[in-house]
């Protein structure tokens, strides 16, 4: 009796550890995803995608609040936790710092993605990339590319972006002339071309994009020319002033999405140096401490490879997507003619480089954005008043590009 009750406490004991193995095989891994509240719906969407097809993976998907006050402490505890090795697989994130020409409060987690892809926060996507089908032959508008890279590896991969172009309705005749924005603003002021005024005019809302690339951060040099820009900064302000009494007719959409069927002109609007320049909003990564990064790249990748419903357009959201397929799409279902469609991606092929705004670009833009507001050079025509502001903007920006750099 004693060796039955041995015997059938042995096979009890075996059968609960058979069925904690068990349970044990049954725990699927997590992918975890970081983004904005304005991305949530489009991740959610990814998720129901990726677990179609990898039904073993549990995704979940965290949010940063919109609310200053609650963002700041999320973003202070999320840096912790990131220095510790415990970030996240995927992140989804927006560079946006500025809408409508306005500071936002959204703190970013990464204040500079420059440096954060210096820190080893990110892990290279480049074997992923190497074995993935989409990167052969691919419509990803190239320098998006280039502004993910350093020292050859890719470690971001912008999801859109935004720019800045010339749209008019009206039909003239000659080429518009120059290839900087300088010379774009001395043809705007010897000529009779409002709307080409009415485009010049709104530069002064989008002082980011004046001088790109200001900085190279793999050879710690900086680019930006101090000089330049205060010069410019100057220019600028007369021109807005000399033809103020125009400017009530001369802010529209500059963008992509202010494209019609009814556009005559249409150029992207160069920076100081020439540059056609596209501004990095959306971007993802995929995490350093992540133990699932084929799985985390896969997610990622749902929002450029169009095989998943609902994402056509990529990340959708206020910008543009990174890849040119879905731009032609998203073109498409707004009503634009196929001459227009094919029209408008010829000139967004002449994008030649991209860039992260940084808290540079944003010092830069709040100091233009103060004097706009303030009007005095409107009223006292003290130039050389404005020439020693626009110095003094310029000399700041020069300092904190360095600081960047170099730290």
């Amino acid at each position: 009796m004693r060796k039955t009750v041995l015997t059938l406490a042995f096979f009890i004991i075996l059968s609960l550890s058979l069925s904690g193995c068990d349970e044990k095989k049954e725990e699927k891994p997590v992918l975890t995803i970081l983004t904005e509240r304005e991305y949530e719906d489009q991740v959610k969407v990814a998720r129901h995608g990726f677990n179609e097809k990898y039904d073993d993976v549990e995704v979940k998907i965290q949010t940063l609040s919109e609310e200053p006050e609650t963002r700041e402490t999320q973003i202070q505890k999320l840096r912790t936790q990131i220095v510790a090795g415990k970030g996240y697989d995927v992140y989804i994130l927006n560079n946006l710092r500025y809408g409508s020409g306005e500071p936002l409060d959204e703190l970013p987690l990464f204040d500079n993605p420059y440096k954060t892809m210096q820190s080893g926060v990110f892990s290279p996507l480049n074997d992923n990339m190497n074995q993935d089908s989409y990167w052969k032959g691919t419509s990803y508008f190239d320098p998006l590319l280039k502004a993910g890279q350093y020292e050859g590896k890719q470690y971001i991969l912008p999801l859109s972006f935004e720019s800045e172009l010339f749209l008019s309705n009206t039909e003239r005749t000659g080429n518009l002339n120059g290839k900087t924005l300088l010379e774009w603003l001395e043809y705007a002021d010897s000529s009779q071309d409002l709307d080409l005024r009415g485009t010049m005019a709104q530069q002064a809302l989008h002082v980011k994009g004046w001088y790109q690339p200001a900085a190279d951060y793999e050879r710690k040099a900086i680019l930006f020319d101090e000089k330049q820009w205060a010069d410019f900064f100057v220019l600028m302000e007369q021109f807005c002033t000399k033809y103020f009494s125009e400017s009530v007719d001369w802010y529209g959409e500059m963008t992509v999405k202010g494209i019609t069927n009814e556009i005559k002109r249409m150029e992207i609007v160069p920076d100081l140096q020439g540059n056609r320049i596209m501004e990095v909003q959306a971007f993802g990564a995929v995490g350093m401490s992540s133990d699932t990064k084929q799985d985390a790249y896969r997610f990622l990748m749902l929002f450029l490879n169009r095989q998943t419903e609902g994402l056509e357009d990529g990340i959708g959201g206020r910008d543009n997507p990174a890849d040119q397929e879905a731009i032609k799409w998203m073109l498409k279902r707004s009503g634009l003619s196929d001459e227009t469609i094919e029209e408008t991606m010829k000139k967004l092929s002449q994008f030649n480089l991209a860039y992260f705004s940084t808290e540079t670009e944003s010092m830069l833009q709040t100091s233009v954005d103060q004097a706009e507001r303030e009007k005095r050079w409107e009223v006292t025509k003290d130039w050389e008043d404005c020439k020693k502001t626009g110095a003094e903007i310029a000399e700041k920006g020069r300092r904190n590009y360095e600081t960047q750099v170099k730290e």
